[in-house]
Order: C-alpha cells, then structure tokens, then sequence
C-alpha cells in the first residue's frame, strides 16, 4: 500500500497517525496492510512498516483512512518461489552509541554535548530551557551519525532544531534521522518547554576518526586455501539438498487475506479539548473531532477568567490557539483547567 509521510511519522509509536501535509500528497513510502478498523470514530489502515520492531507499535501503526494513495495485491506465491529459512541472512547487528567525539559544540549557549548526546540548556526532563538561545552542534564524522531521539519537547512552531535542512519542534523529533554537518537550535522569546536530549549512535564497528570506518582488518583472514587439498569429489550428497521443495504447507500463509474484517468498535462518546477549541471551525468537520458535542453550534462555552492571565500576561483566549499551554502555567489567580474553555474549564457547556 503507498502513503506519503512527513517528519513527524518518524516519531510515531501508537495511536492513529493523520497528517494534513501527508495525507494530501503523492506516495513516498510503501507498506504492508494488514486490515483496517476504528478508533475514537476515526476509521484507519492498519499497516506493518519495513523499519524494525523498534520503531511504532512493535514496528506496526496505524494511519487514517484517507491517506493511503495506492494498492498493490500480492499474487500466489509458488512453494518453489518460498525462501529456505535456512539460508536467510543474520541481521545487521544494532546501533551502539558512538565513541570518541561525534557530537561537537561549535558555537551558543542554547544547548550542552556530553558523552555524545546534545541536550538543551538546563535538561534535567522537567526544568525548561531559555529564551532567546541559540546554539549549533557539529557533527564530527563525515559519513554522519544516526540520532536516537530519548526525550524531545518544545514550543510547537516556534522553538526548532534543525537537521539536514529540516526543522523539528513540538513532538515532531528527528528520531533514526541519519545527521551529517551541523545541528542548529533556537527558541524565540516567550514560552519555553522541558527540552531535548539526543543521542549519536553508530554500527558497532564504525571508526570514531572522523568517517574513516576502516574494518578492513578483517580481510586478512583469507589464508585458509589448503582445505582445497580434500577430493570434494567424494561428497555428492549435497543433491538430496532438494529437499525444501517438499514443503508445500506455506501457501497456507495467504490466510492475511480474512483479517480484512472491519473492527466495527463503537466510538467512545468523548472529545479532546482540541475539538473544543477548533469548534464551529474546518477541524470540527474533521476525524477526531468529527461528531463531537463541542463542536455543535448549540454548544457554547465562555471563558471565565474574568481578566485574570498566567505568569506571562496570557488569558484565555491565548490558550485556545495553544491547547499545549493548559495547566503547564497556572498561578494563584489563574486555572486554566477552570477557566478557559480550550482547557476544559469555561461556563455554558
């Protein structure tokens, strides 16, 4: 099946992917449909991705109905044309985090390097980072580095670390991103979240001068030529090796096929605060807030703050186009939770 994706499928692990961006556009990535379902009223593909269990859901997703763009169905497959499980080979062994220097700060005091991972100012997981930083991080081998993204959390839109051109912020990290040249971070001047912590990994036997991965020392093993003198001539019996075509039994493997049922689970009755704040707007008309009760035009909601504003002088109404922002700046006068409406809070409902 072919979709398109954007940066941010690159960090996703659960839950129903959907992306204006992607799934308006043409195919770039091909993967393997397994069935289809529901999911808080939003039907969905379930998809298997060519990426490793390491990555989504057990290396599966995911992804709304409307953004898969072609389909390709398998034929019948030959017992003759069925690989020998014997004969495949081993996988490429894992990432290991890269020694040496692979990760070197050029310039800023926007972030911090330490045994090859990139942090931002402050990082501890919950302290946030500065206003108006800046900094750029130098990545110290030629061939690049894959980056292993353990924590990423910034002000969506506005604060972005840029890789390979690319910019990242909010949730969006640059996770298995291969990095090569520089890193850049900034933040703007107003809000400011918990941070980043990223991590340069390599194969493990990648050299840690910069892009020379010299393993070439393993060729020298090759002396082995006097195993040449037996009479292999004596040893016909590698043509009872036919065996395999004796296993007919895997074309039971297009049973796939029957998982095609529809998951016909009802749609809870509940609404994110995301759909109340966007009600009466293009996103009410829209999975996941298709169907919402705040979303109807006999609901209405009213702020109740009254004047009162969050440590940074914003009301209400700021939060309804920042629904991130509920309960992360409340003070003495000010709960979001009770009264904005993009919080949940709000009289009127």
């Amino acid at each position: 099946m072919g979709m398109r994706v954007e940066s941010d499928f690159f960090s996703y692990t659960s839950g129903v992917y959907y992306s204006e961006e992607g799934c308006s556009g043409g195919a770039n990535h091909e993967v393997t449909c397994l069935g289809y379902g529901s999911e808080w009223g939003m039907e969905y593909w379930l998809g298997m991705n060519s990426w490793g269990d390491d990555w989504g859901d057990n290396g599966g997703f995911k992804f709304g109905i409307d953004c898969a763009t072609d389909f390709t169905l398998v034929p019948d497959i030959l017992p003759s044309e069925i690989p020998d499980p014997g004969n495949v080979p081993p996988a490429p062994p894992a990432p290991v985090p890269c020694s040496g220097e692979p990760l070197v700060l050029a310039e800023g005091n926007g972030c911090t390097v330490s045994e090859g991972c990139m942090m931002s100012s402050n990082y501890d997981g919950v302290t946030p980072y500065g206003i108006d930083e800046a900094c750029t991080v130098t990545v110290n081998f030629a061939d690049g580095v894959k980056l292993e993204v353990r924590d990423f959390n910034t002000e969506g839109g506005y604060d972005k670390l840029n890789v390979n051109g690319l910019n990242y912020s909010g949730g969006s990290s640059p996770h298995g991103i291969t990095a090569t040249g520089s890193i850049t971070w900034t933040s703007d001047y107003s809000v400011s979240e918990p941070g980043f912590m990223i991590c340069a990994m390599c194969a493990p036997d990648a050299s840690t001068a910069n892009g020379s991965t010299s393993a070439a020392p393993n060729t020298t093993a090759t002396p082995a030529a006097p195993n040449t003198t037996a009479a292999p001539t004596t040893t016909p019996a590698p043509t009872t090796t036919a065996a395999p075509t004796t296993t007919p039994a895997p074309t039971t493997t297009a049973a796939p096929t029957t998982t095609a049922a529809p998951i016909t689970t009802a749609a809870p009755a509940r609404c994110s605060s995301n759909c109340k704040a966007h009600k009466a707007s293009w996103q009410c008309a829209k999975p996941p807030c298709q169907g919402c009760s705040w979303c109807s035009s006999s609901s209405t909601c009213a702020d109740t703050d009254n004047g009162a504003a969050d440590p940074y002088g914003d009301v209400c109404s700021d939060y309804t186009n920042h629904p991130s922002w509920c309960g992360g700046y409340d003070d003495d006068d000010f709960i979001s939770s009770e009264m904005c409406c993009a919080c949940g809070g709000g009289s009127g409902r």
